[in-house]
């Protein structure tokens, strides 16, 4: 397996300056993060490495704005569409549609029919990615707040799949404590002393689901990859796993990572993975085979002196091998070619908690949607028999 530094690449004052790309915000309270973090790691104790807050909390301003990649600075200015949300940590395109994860809720802007739709359930918390399927009828979406996968229907709101972290394995936090939705289970772990958070009723917790510095996963990925595979990250745990969407069966694909995002599908190279927490790009092929490693810890940090380690965001393909690299901690936007090896980079904003860059596709009507109907749906209960844990937890 190769590893290599961006730092070795060739600087490229034109790379990808003809692009425009859509970026989502969640939060603009970057630096009260950094300081958050900073506050855990001087305290210390044997939880100092738990990332995320221990109490329910609201969700974000967040949004969502489209923008040409021609530019040093990034900044709101220079935007050509924007939608304000909350949190906003996922979306999609599928035709003229953009579906848009935004704290409690998903949100589909369709151009066409003019329709902004809201989609709601109880247990959606803390709403992280969202993907289209290939046909645009259905939608993948991560529920971050109760580590919980669920694919829906977007004409009549039906949930035809859903997978749950704590029921299929992975149900113990770093806290220690055992999570669950099922009283029965909730019972049986108590009576074999263990510490127990039973969630009868998620809507205690909302809009931003169970806290998380207390989930089981922090489960923040869910994308479509080959036939009936499912692709996930538990941040947690620092796993990329491929789950079978039949049989619900788990199978780790990548560990040792630290608060991994972004296990996605390639075109290039099969699949890559952003391993955030050490500055890591991560490219496997096909097979899920480790290929090649990009880092970016060797770049020169602008307040090295702070404990707060590495922070790439999140890295996703946006036109041919050319990649976007959201480095939080150097407080700017990566672009680079893969296969040419050269990079280029623009500055982001310090407050500004950037969570993903898509690319813009061309043609694609970004419209104001303020005068679009908006229309509420209640997804339904699951249609479809609810498959019943099958794994056994890992210690």
């Amino acid at each position: 397996m190769l590893t290599e530094s961006l730092k070795g690449y060739n600087y490229s004052p034109q790379l990808g300056r003809d692009l425009k790309a859509l970026f989502l915000i969640k939060s603009f309270n970057q630096q009260a993060m950094f300081r958050s973090a900073m506050e855990r790691i001087r305290k210390g104790g044997p939880h100092k490495d738990i990332v995320g807050i221990t109490r329910v909390r609201d969700c974000h301003d967040g949004v969502a704005f489209v923008a040409g990649l021609d530019t040093e600075q990034l900044d709101l200015s220079q935007a050509e569409w924007q939608y304000k949300t909350r949190e906003a940590t996922g979306a999609s395109f599928h035709g003229a549609k953009l579906v848009l994860a935004s704290g409690d809720m998903v949100e589909v802007i369709d151009n066409s029919s003019r329709n902004r739709i809201l989609y709601h359930y109880p247990w959606f918390g803390h709403m992280h990615t969202v993907s289209f399927s290939s046909d645009g009828q259905r939608v993948l979406l991560a529920s971050s707040g109760f580590d919980t996968i669920f694919e829906i229907d977007i004409n009549d709101g039906h949930i035809i799949w859903e997978w749950n972290g704590w029921e299929n394995g992975y149900a113990q936090s770093g806290l220690g404590q055992y999570l669950t939705r099922t009283r029965e289970v909730s019972e049986r772990w108590s009576a074999e002393g263990k510490s127990v958070l039973f969630v009868d009723n998620p809507l205690k917790y909302a809009p931003f689901g169970i806290p998380t510095g207390l989930r089981a996963c922090h489960l923040n990925g869910a994308a479509y990859g080959e036939e009936n595979v499912i692709l996930s990250t538990f941040f947690h745990q620092g796993l990329a796993v491929a789950i079978n969407k039949i049989t619900g069966k788990p199978t780790e694909i990548a560990q040792g990572m630290v608060s991994v995002h972004g296990f996605l599908p390639d075109r290039n190279y099969g699949f890559i993975i952003t391993d955030t927490g050490q500055g890591k790009f991560v490219i496997l092929d096909r097979q899920f085979k480790p290929k090649r490693i990009i880092t970016f810890s060797e770049l020169p940090l602008p307040d090295p002196h702070l404990p707060l380690g590495e922070w790439l965001q999140y890295v996703t393909n946006i036109h041919g091998t050319l990649y976007a690299a959201i480095d939080i901690r150097r407080r700017c936007l990566f672009l680079f070619d893969a296969e040419k090896r050269t990079y280029r980079q623009i500055g982001i904003q310090p407050e500004w908690a950037l969570q993903m860059v898509l690319s813009a596709p061309e043609g694609f009507p970004f419209t104001d949607p303020s005068g679009f109907q908006t229309i509420k749906k209640e997804i339904s209960k699951i249609p479809l028999v609810f498959q019943k844990p099958k794994y056994e937890q890992r210690h």
